[in-house]
């Protein structure tokens, strides 16, 4: 069969606008998600990048990240999927309770949100820290309401690296270990001298009131916990032991010289 020489020029522009259109649709992003509503953005490097977690409204942003592959990758019974899934979790229960910030606000306060063009914003990052048999990830949430100031906060999660438990600071020590009241002890004949410091006053100038508060032989105290290498790491967050102008405040403590601290975590 001949063909002419317009007919071939003609089937090569066919085949052009295929390969366009062929590529298009594989490289456009997703359609945009309506204001209001939780989306996944997947990890567009390797394994290790984070995922996102966003979502908008009239009055403020979100933007999430959580790990899309962890240190358990390799362990069996989907130790990996089941971190994974669990640190999702916590961050859309995060956005769901913020978002409650944002409902019945009352028409004033709206307009002058409007007329001021303002907008909240969350903001959750992870940092992750490892020692010889654990992984843990320490993500700072950052909350904006439009109140006096933003506020800071913690959550962490620690794995055991060789079996893939999440585990608690309680389980971290013997049976029987006043834990609790270790840190307590600890934590207030270290802090003082920490802030003064760094504050640059003397120690006597530093809120002891607070202090001792913030450090009561409470788990809800130490909750914010990492560990680091041979460390022990305590997070204080804003207010926890100090007025907000002091900030956060970090603790380490060699897991060695802890009372009752469990061997195969030092």
């Amino acid at each position: 069969m001949t063909f002419t020489r317009e007919a071939i020029i003609g089937f090569v522009v066919l085949i052009i606008i295929i390969i366009g259109i062929s590529w298009y649709a594989l490289t456009r992003p997703m359609t945009a998600t309506a204001p209001g509503t939780a989306t996944t953005t997947p990890p567009t490097g390797n394994a290790t990048d984070p995922a996102h977690l966003t979502d908008s409204g009239e009055f403020y942003t979100v933007d999430t990240q959580y790990p899309s592959e962890t240190a358990l990758a390799g362990l069996p019974d989907s130790a990996d999927v089941n971190a994974v899934a669990l640190m999702k979790q916590w961050e859309i229960d995060t956005i769901a309770d913020y978002k409650t910030n944002w409902t019945d606000l009352g028409a004033d306060f709206e307009a002058h949100l409007r007329d001021e063009h303002l907008k909240g914003s969350l903001k959750i990052t992870y940092e992750t820290h490892q020692s010889p048999h654990t992984v843990s990830y320490v993500y700072t949430v950052y909350s904006d309401t439009l109140g006096a100031h933003p506020n800071t906060t913690y959550k962490t999660f620690t794995f055991d690296t060789t079996n893939g438990q999440n585990l608690s600071l309680a389980m971290l020590f013997n049976p029987g270990t006043n834990y609790l009241g270790w840190l307590s002890q600890y934590s207030r004949s270290q802090l003082p001298a920490m802030i003064a410091a760094r504050e640059q006053v003397d120690v006597s100038q530093v809120d002891m009131d607070m202090l001792n508060a913030g450090t009561t032989a409470d788990a809800a105290n130490f909750s914010d916990f990492y560990l680091d290498g041979t460390n022990l790491v305590i997070l204080f967050p804003p207010y926890a032991v100090g007025p907000y102008v002091l900030g956060s405040s970090e603790l380490k403590i060699l897991t060695s010289q802890i009372p009752g601290f469990k061997s195969q975590y030092q």
